[in-house]
């Protein structure tokens, strides 16, 4: 029984490790599809897609997208995609071509929130959605919820990515803001 309670938090524990250093790593990249700079991140209470590096197994490459979701036989999943990948559905809901990476199973809930002003100047409040901005949320929180027989627990998940604008700027080692010049 200790072994499989040990085996159960080293599982939570790997799949928040890897998630945080996915979303760390983030990449403000603008859209190219914009007249203002919007930041290639969308994100609900149940989705979050973004564009990163890829993971280290993957050796150096260019940017992959991501996406974070729960499957409907109750998996968590973080697929991905390179992103010169043509044919894929950047922003929607088809996974025709990307690749899937299997965090956990059992999973009965996934509540994604961001952290930051709902509109320029409005005061920092936790969102359910952030879609179409020129910055990254300051921070993100994603809580997973098993089923009441799952003995697993899963401690609240708060991300703060390292970059969150896009420009020509330097990133402040503390805050993670863009410095003004």
């Amino acid at each position: 029984r200790s072994r499989a309670t040990i085996n159960a938090v080293d599982e939570v524990v790997a799949a928040q490790n890897l998630l945080r250093s996915a979303v760390e790593r983030l990449r403000p990249i603008t859209r190219s599809d914009s007249a203002i700079p919007i930041v290639e991140l969308r994100g609900t209470g149940g989705v979050l897609t973004f564009v990163g590096p890829p993971f280290d197994r993957e050796g150096a490459d260019a940017l992959q997208r991501f996406r974070l979701t729960r499957t409907a036989n109750g998996d968590l999943v973080l697929y991905s995609a390179h992103s010169r990948k043509m044919g894929i559905d950047r922003s929607g809901t088809d996974l025709v071509g990307w690749t899937p990476n299997r965090l956990l199973t059992g999973v009965r809930n996934l509540s994604i929130s961001y952290l930051g002003p709902p509109e320029p100047g409005a005061p920092r409040a936790w969102q359910d959605r952030w879609w179409d901005r020129s910055t990254t949320p300051e921070l993100i929180r994603v809580r997973v919820v098993f089923a009441e027989t799952d003995r697993r627990i899963w401690p609240d998940l708060v991300i703060r990515p390292r970059s969150t604008s896009y420009g020509t700027c330097r990133n402040d080692p503390v805050t993670g803001k863009c410095e003004e010049r």
